[in-house]
């Protein structure tokens, strides 16, 4: 997935940003989240016609470099989307 394959995307940066708190040393997420913790962001892609969730680790990832890797590792606090700490992995 890219930015491009997400439907309002300057609005979903605007939702994303505004559940974010990033006064420490991690930008904790303060929106909604899973059942394990991890933030989450409704998103609706290109052409559908209803709303997924992405987590918002992911989301933040996909932000700064455009395409999210099929796996993703996720470093620190569940609620944390501080950039840094994701990393790529291997399936």
């Amino acid at each position: 997935m890219t930015l491009a394959d997400i439907a309002y995307t300057a609005r979903i940066i605007q939702v994303f940003w505004s559940h974010v708190d990033k006064t420490g040393d991690c930008w904790i997420w303060r929106g909604p989240q899973n059942g394990r913790g991890y933030g989450r962001l409704s998103i609706r892609l290109v052409g559908g016609a209803t709303t997924r969730s992405i987590p918002a680790h992911r989301f933040s990832y996909l932000m700064t470099h455009g395409v999210v890797p099929a796996v993703l590792q996720h470093k620190g606090a569940v609620v944390c989307v501080m950039i840094e700490t994701g990393e790529e992995g291997t399936a």
